[in-house]
């Protein structure tokens, strides 16, 4: 697969309609995946990392963002489990 010149954040659209049209998953499905999209978006952000082309994200990143998501707190005080 030929790298991208297109930022990450640019492909989760994409990424996004392809399970709609493509795979046809369901719609809790759908919105799951958007759900933790727009955290890995606001995670890349935080870590100033929204300028990654796909190929620059490495097996690091993808650890720290599980680590995020597992230390994850709302306002609330809810995690995500």
């Amino acid at each position: 697969m030929p790298k991208s010149d297109k930022l990450i954040i640019k492909h989760i659209p994409d990424f996004l309609d392809y399970c709609e049209v493509e795979k046809g998953l369901a719609n809790r499905t759908q919105e799951d995946y958007q759900h933790y999209l727009k955290k890995f978006i606001l995670w890349l952000k935080n870590n100033k990392k929204e300028g990654l082309l796909p190929h620059e994200l490495t097996p690091d990143d993808i650890w720290a963002y599980r680590l995020y998501l597992s230390r994850y707190t709302n306002e609330k005080g809810h995690s995500l489990k």
